[in-house]
């Protein structure tokens, strides 16, 4: 009963690190793991919003082997409350759940708190309205220079991304 009090209970997992100790950790390790330089910062902004809200719902404090599903799900719909979109919020879950399955291997944990989390639907996708052949030529010719007017041209028959294009040379 006095080892149940003091929450020595047998199987309990004791790791001695906060959920925002084990959040930088994992971000040392990614960075080691050489991931993709817009990937480090997506993981970098994504890390200091759950921090964020998991500190200002649970306490700075809040041990890492205490965050419960209940505890996840408290966070997937603080993120929701904060307007985020569904594939947005779900992308947090499964950064989150990528960093509990790390911490598993580095903490021993004996569960995911994440894996069971149900995940927000997905959003069917709209029609999506394109200009046609001569609105997008029309906007070659408005361009201010040669150069956009070849970026707005590429763009509309490619496909290509904005951080694609503005990586051409």
């Amino acid at each position: 009963l006095a080892k149940a009090r003091r929450g020595e209970l047998p199987g309990m997992i004791r790791t001695g690190a906060t959920f925002a100790a084990a959040c930088d950790d994992w971000l040392v390790y990614k960075r080691d793991r050489k991931v993709k330089l817009s990937t480090q910062i997506d993981y970098e902004h994504m890390v200091d919003r759950m921090k964020k809200v998991f500190g200002e719902r649970f306490g700075a404090k809040l041990r890492l082997e205490d965050v419960t599903p209940e505890t996840v799900e408290v966070f997937r719909d603080a993120l929701v409350d904060e307007g985020l979109s569904d594939r947005t919020v779900n992308k947090y879950l499964t950064v989150l759940h990528g960093l509990f399955v790390w911490a598993q291997r580095r903490y021993r944990l004996p569960a995911n708190p994440a894996a069971n989390v149900e995940r927000r639907p997905n959003a069917k996708r709209r029609n999506i309205d394109v200009f046609s052949r001569e609105e997008v030529l029309a906007l070659v010719r408005a361009a201010a220079s040669e150069q956009d007017g070849m970026i707005y041209l590429t763009a509309a028959f490619t496909g290509l991304r904005l951080g694609e294009l503005l990586a051409l040379r």
